[in-house]
């Protein structure tokens, strides 16, 4: 009966809704025009519902939805004919009337409502029905109805339960695993009972005291009751929601009544306490499965294994706690010997604390430091900004700040393609220090300064300076300071400017025969500044060459880098024929040994009789030659055989 009157009253309103003219009626369709028009399948309206001793208000819908809300009009109190404005409160004797709201949503952009789209695809959250559905394809225009809530309903409520997970009960068994929040005049009755899962949606019973493995993805339920306070009810329709759960909420039974039961999915869970812990602190923290994609909670520190690699990604981060084990600490600590990690820098980046002792440590293992963006360590830990065992700096931009030693490793150095300065506080400290590896400086500005010695290897170790930059090496101490001291130092391609006519010599140090830079009078330098000749790239092999058209040879041609040739064809980039580039695979190829061109004969042929300009582009240069390209040979004529006279008719 009920259900009978409420439709009668739904389509009345629906009439006179119409008949006074606030529902729209045209049927205009103005269709986006293009390709990329975005049919919108699905709609949520959420609508403040009205309740008594409140205003009506108008619908509204989310953020970043391919539609707008256009108006919204309520009508109200359908007996007496009367449209209520919206800043009129509702009365406490309407308490269970019902109104009817008309909603009307405009599709944005290159967006239109999708031909499909029906009221079933249509969400309002606590609507009894919709009872209207236009769709203009630009213009979508909703009715639906709503019971006015009195001012004891409860229109929504939220529970929190605790998800099934492997090893975790099947049942309650008493325990406090179905919990209400704090809230709003209810509460769950069955929250210390013991209750039972449903069989899973897949049909299996649950049989066990606890989730086993093959559990994990079955979807099971759980029937709740939840008490409303005395003196207050649910609405009708109640909203009730759960968070984690698989799918929506039902409501068994109990709308409109002081109890209700509700059903909960949820989809077994793993076994979460299995958490992955890596040896890798970050600012005190230790990364683990669980926070490594945001292991400081600020979104700006991300660890990954990718490829076999442990990647530590910073971005715009500033880490100033630290982790301590023993007499060890440091802002980035890496605890296991046997983790390599490369450091991915992007952004501004600072590390470091007066109280820990390295800002970077890692033991064993090799660390990377690499990315466009840089790395700054200046609180001067107690030892060294970075100690590594193996160390590799690669396109990025470091500055360094330590007391003994600016960067210190037990093995090898290698900094390339890189922007780094480093310094140590100390009157005995170092820039660069190698224990026993070698130090390789490649294509690369570095500054390095210290107490004792700018860079220095021990044992039986080189340091070794090529490629393109500028090295400028800096010790402070009169007497023992020295720029650079290693067992040898080779230049490959470089000149030492400063001191003038600076060379490198052979010194006796600590009763050890080193190497070290002495100026044009012998003397021994504590400064130093080591800078490239300048880089240039020529062709050795094939230059100002002829081609014969039609000839059916391809033509090659050999580039020499000035240094560091064998690294010539990591740079190369493309090859120009009077400035049109060429296809590489299809015109030319290109391999190392410095750089080998290959012409095709193909692409020559194509060309006039005439000089030509070859260019071959580098990264950081280029190579030009000419080619002739002259015709073939004319082909010798061919006289024809004469018979001989002889005289005789």
């Amino acid at each position: 009966m009920r259900d009978r009157m409420r439709k009668t009253i739904i389509t009345l309103l629906v009439v006179i809704a119409m008949m006074i003219g606030i529902m729209p009626f045209e049927n205009s369709e103005i269709i986006a025009d293009g390709e990329d028009v975005q049919e919108i399948t699905s709609v949520t309206v959420n609508v403040s519902r009205p309740r008594v001793g409140e205003l009506l208000e108008s619908a509204t819908v989310d953020e970043d939805q391919p539609y707008s809300r256009v108006r919204s009009i309520w009508l109200y109190n359908i007996t007496a004919g009367i449209v209520m404005p919206a800043d009129v409160e509702l009365p406490a004797d309407d308490a269970g009337k019902i109104v009817y709201v008309e909603i009307v949503l405009g599709s944005e952009g290159e967006s239109v409502f999708s031909d499909s789209l029906s009221a079933s695809d249509v969400t309002i959250p606590g609507a009894i029905e919709i009872v209207k559905f236009n769709n203009y394809k630009t213009t979508l225009t909703l009715g639906a109805s709503f019971e006015v809530l009195s001012d004891n309903s409860i229109p929504e409520i939220t529970l929190s339960v605790t998800p099934p997970v492997v090893g975790g009960p099947t049942s309650g068994n008493g325990a406090d695993v179905v919990t209400g929040p704090e809230g709003v005049h209810y509460q769950v009755q069955n929250k210390n009972r013991i209750y039972d899962w449903c069989e899973s949606s897949s049909g299996d019973d649950i049989a066990t005291d606890t989730f086993q493995p093959g559990d994990a993805g079955k979807e099971v339920s759980i029937d709740i009751l939840v008490m409303a306070d005395s003196g207050y009810k649910f609405a009708n329709p109640v909203i009730v929601k759960a968070d984690g759960s698989s799918k929506e909420t039902t409501v068994s039974f109990g709308e409109n009544t002081p109890l209700i039961a509700c059903k909960v999915f949820f989809k077994v869970q793993g076994d979460e306490t299995a958490v992955t812990e890596y040896p890798l602190w970050i600012g005190g923290v230790q990364v683990t499965s669980k926070n490594q994609d945001d292991v400081l909670n600020d979104g700006k520190v991300k660890f990954e294994v990718k490829n076999g690699e442990n990647i530590l990604t910073l971005n715009g981060a500033t880490i100033t706690g630290y982790h301590a084990e023993g007499d060890e600490s440091a802002c980035i600590f890496v605890t296991d010997y046997d983790l390599d990690l490369k450091i991915n820098l992007i952004g501004k980046n600072n590390v470091g604390s007066y109280a820990a002792k390295y800002g970077i440590s890692q033991f064993k293992g090799k660390l990377t430091l690499t990315g466009s963006g840089s790395l700054t360590i200046d609180e001067y830990p107690t030892y060294a900004a970075i100690f590594a065992a193996d160390l590799s700096i690669e396109k990025t931009s470091i500055d360094l700040n330590g007391w003994f030693y600016g960067l210190i490793t037990k093995n090898s150095i290698t900094i390339s393609d890189s922007n780094v300065k480093t310094r140590s506080e100390s009157s005995l400290g170092t820039g660069i220090e190698s224990m026993t590896g070698n130090i390789e400086i490649l294509d690369s500005t570095v500054n390095a300064g210290g107490g004792l010695f700018g860079i220095h290897t021990a044992n039986a170790t080189k340091v070794r300076i090529a490629g393109n930059g500028t090295v400028t090496a800096v010790a402070i101490d009169d007497e023992k300071g020295r720029a650079i001291l290693a067992n040898d130092i080779e230049l490959d391609g470089v000149e030492i400017t400063f001191p003038e006519n600076g060379y490198v010599g052979s010194c006796e140090y600590n009763g050890q025969a080193r190497k070290t830079i002495y100026n044009s009078e012998n003397n021994i330098y504590r400064i130093a500044v080591i800078k490239l000749v300048s880089l240039s790239y020529s062709v050795v092999s094939g230059a100002e060459g002829t081609y014969t058209l039609n000839s059916g040879n391809d033509y090659v041609l050999a580039v020499k880098r000035s240094t560091r040739d064998e690294i010539c064809i990591d740079h190369f980039e493309s090859v120009e024929l009077d400035e049109q580039p060429l296809t590489k695979d299809t015109d030319y190829t290109a391999v190392k040994g410095s750089t080998i061109v290959t012409l095709k004969a193909e692409a020559l042929n194509k060309l006039s009789e005439r000089d030509h300009t070859i260019t071959v582009n580098f990264d950081d240069g280029k190579a030009e030659t000419s080619l002739t390209v002259k015709a073939a040979p004319a082909p010798t004529p061919v006289t024809p055989y004469q018979i001989p006279k002889t005289g005789v008719e």
